[in-house]
């Protein structure tokens, strides 16, 4: 009997580690996660959760729709871990952090109040107000942000915050920086 209640126990706390934060869109070629030490393919369809990892790799790509519509296109060779999701509750209790590894990504806000979004990278901490952001990181010292859709966001790296209010401008840690610090300079044109 003893051990029935221990056994429930574990498998509620894991349940709640696994809190279901969206869905699969799309999933191309070699998409794979890692969740509780557990890796496996992500294929369209399949449910998201907190905490978890995915991964891209080369000529590979997804697209991840959160419980609020946010959404996060990645690009090859990527890598993604998904923080925090909060939605529920009022507007202060909403949160959500992505840390952006390594890789190419488009991150498209959702439902969510506009400062619930931070998104992490290994060069700098990035908040969002209601924009479409593309993302590439390099590597410690190297990113790249621009703002393709939107009013505003801004780039925390070390004690210097840096932002954009135009679209259409971008802004990029150099790969040679002691400490990062991002410049704001003219997004390439698409044609």
């Amino acid at each position: 009997m003893l051990f029935a209640i221990i056994v429930a126990l574990a498998a509620g706390q894991a349940a709640r580690a696994q809190q279901n934060i969206g869905s699969t869109a799309e999933a191309h070629n070699n998409v794979s996660r890692e969740l509780s030490g557990a890796a496996a393919a992500l294929n369209p369809g399949d449910s998201v959760f907190r905490d978890e990892i995915v991964r891209t790799g080369a000529e590979s790509t997804a697209k991840l729709v959160f419980l609020d519509s946010t959404n996060l296109a990645i690009g090859p060779t990527s890598r993604v871990t998904l923080d925090v999701f909060v939605y529920s509750g009022g507007v202060s209790a909403q949160k959500m952090t992505v840390n952006l590894a390594k890789g190419l990504f488009r991150f498209t806000t959702g439902a969510l109040d506009k400062r619930a979004y931070v998104i992490s990278t290994p060069t700098a901490s990035i908040g969002v107000r209601g924009t479409v952001l593309d993302i590439g990181v390099q590597g410690p010292q190297q990113m790249r942000v621009t703002l393709a859709v939107g009013r505003r966001w801004s780039a925390r790296s070390g004690p210097g915050s840096h932002s954009s209010s135009k679209c259409g401008t971008a802004a990029k840690a150099p790969a040679d920086a002691a400490s990062a610090s991002i410049s704001i300079m003219p997004a390439k044109r698409r044609r």
